[in-house]
């Protein structure tokens, strides 16, 4: 077997398409953890008192919300990712592979409708009381 021949095999492998992907996948999410955690840290210093209401009225504001969208997104596909790769590295049964799989997007799915309905809530009811 020649090396022009083994080296597309290798290209051509939709694994290694999907690898990748999911490789920049988990780069990505990583820097968007390093800017939203950052932010979050320094917005968590900058309050005054650390109240019930404040921080209420802290998350009521619209870029506050929409940033703790994206920090909630980020980090529960970035964890999602990383327990795919956990899981298909030391899970070796495949019908439990497929379960374990399966059971962890469903969990971070949960998780994330979960983020996102708590903080339209916490809005609306400032909104409208």
């Amino acid at each position: 077997m020649n090396y022009k021949s083994f080296i597309k095999i290798i290209f051509n492998n939709s694994l290694v398409k999907g690898a990748s992907a999911h490789w920049w996948s988990q780069r990505l999410t990583a820097l968007c953890l390093i800017f939203f955690g950052t932010w979050f840290l320094v917005s968590l210093v900058m309050f005054e008192s650390y109240q019930y209401i404040e921080i209420r009225v802290w998350i009521g504001h619209p870029l506050n919300s929409i940033m703790l969208i994206l920090l909630g997104l980020s980090l529960t596909y970035h964890s999602s990712l990383g327990l795919d790769v956990i899981i298909e590295d030391y899970i070796h049964q495949f019908s439990l592979r497929e379960f374990c799989l399966s059971l962890n997007k469903i969990t971070h799915f949960i998780l994330t409708f979960i983020l996102i309905v708590a903080l339209v809530v916490i809005n609306l009811e400032l909104f409208n009381g």
